[in-house]
């Protein structure tokens, strides 16, 4: 076994990465986790599976009929994949903070006949991307690790970038007065968030097709966003 692997499976790990949740330090987090992943270090695999809830998020995108789809934190692009297989003609970009990822992204998208747009690092709250460049913005699994002010910036970034609608997939509970750490991960009141972020904007709300974990069972939300 290798140290990257030895290194996920250290005691400290969580208490680690839940205090970089919790702080600025979770863009180091992401930047670095190359060093204790070795999936990052791997080619794509063959053939991806593609869990339910990745179907969702396409599900609720193509009613925009986008020519251009950014993903905020695409990740090695499993994603991107699925909608180059599902939209061919779309062009895809996507901004992530892990360079060794962007480069998985780059082989799945070409890999499964998409096009390939821009792929660039950068943060969630600070775009790299041109206003009212794109069509759709679509954020997965990356406002669980984002506290309040960076998640209403986020919105505010992808607002800013995209013309018809923002889509995200997260942790949400509308009955908590506030956003809150709950077992290590930001559980946000979406409603109240996206008020601050954008001001009139219209949200739908959808239950996550992603039930492979207690925590995304009871707290995993689809959110639309448009103006």
């Amino acid at each position: 076994m290798r140290l990257p692997d030895v290194l996920r499976w250290f005691p400290g790990r969580r208490v680690l990465r839940s205090w970089a949740f919790r702080t600025g330090a979770v863009k180091w987090w992401w930047r670095y986790r190359h060093l204790i992943d070795s999936k990052y270090r791997q080619a794509p695999p063959a053939t991806d599976l593609v869990d339910p809830h990745r179907e969702q998020l396409w599900s609720l995108i193509a009613p925009f009929n986008p020519q251009s789809v950014l993903e905020v934190g695409c990740g090695d692009g499993a994603n991107l994949a699925l909608l180059a297989r599902k939209a061919p003609h779309v062009r895809l970009d996507g901004v992530d903070l892990n360079p060794l990822a962007l480069d998985i992204a780059r082989q799945r998208v070409v890999a499964a006949g998409g096009m390939l747009g821009t792929l660039q690092p950068g943060s969630a709250d600070e775009l790299p991307v041109a206003t009212a460049s794109v069509d759709v913005a679509l954020s997965d699994a990356v406002f669980m690790y984002l506290p309040p002010a960076t998640a209403i910036a986020s919105l505010r970034e992808m607002r800013r970038v995209a013309t018809r609608a923002i889509v995200v997939h997260t942790f949400s509970d509308d009955t908590l007065p506030t956003s809150a750490v709950i077992d290590g991960n930001w559980v946000h009141q979406l409603p109240t968030l996206t008020a601050l972020a954008i001001p009139a904007a219209s949200i739908s709300l959808h239950p996550s097709a992603l039930t492979t974990s207690p925590r995304w069972r009871e707290f995993g939300t689809v959110w639309v966003v448009t103006w």
